[in-house]
């Protein structure tokens, strides 16, 4: 689906929940490369909650975040493609994409926008923590490894205890 998002017409501008805690605007640049958003064919903001409070934000461009995907091994992506493939229920941004539940009866939750430019293309993505949970039991240990080593060359210093990242950068 990635290569259709180039050609997915824009449903507005990035939303203001989407826009970057740490400063005033969207985010501008690539949370790995560090290169301009504005200049990559599209890319992803994810950010994860508790209650009302975001504890994580990132924006990652399309190719830092196939470099991610790269990680997932045969197992993983086998077992992800069909997880995703029989439990998506798309619709609304106020329930868990993935199972239904309610986002305001949540209370942890991560949320996902794709964009391209100034523009939002697709989303938003909602998945409760337990989705989550199934999601990173999906992944073999190989994966889980290989995810640790890339987050430590890519990110150093990321914040890990609270947040299930395999998981939530399963879906970017």
């Amino acid at each position: 689906m990635r290569e259709l998002f180039p050609f997915l017409p824009p449903q507005g501008p990035i939303p203001p929940e989407f826009h970057t805690e740490c400063g005033d605007g969207p985010f501008v640049k690539c949370g790995v490369c560090a290169e301009e958003l504005a200049l990559r064919v599209g890319y992803s903001i994810v950010k994860e909650h508790r209650w009302d409070r975001c504890i994580f934000e990132f924006a990652i461009c399309f190719d830092c975040s196939d470099d991610l995907s790269g990680c997932l091994s045969e197992d993983s992506e086998a077992k992800l493609r069909e997880w995703f493939g029989h439990s998506e229920l798309g619709g609304a941004s106020d329930a868990c994409t993935f199972c239904g539940v309610e986002a305001a009866t949540l209370e942890r939750l991560s949320t996902r926008i794709i964009c391209r430019g100034d523009d939002w293309i697709a989303g938003p993505e909602v998945c409760c923590g337990d989705c989550e949970a199934t999601i990173e039991s999906l992944l073999s240990k190989e994966t889980k490894g290989d995810y640790e080593d890339w987050f430590k060359e890519h990110i150093p210093g990321l914040p890990t205890s609270d947040i299930d990242l395999e998981a939530l950068l399963t879906r970017l």
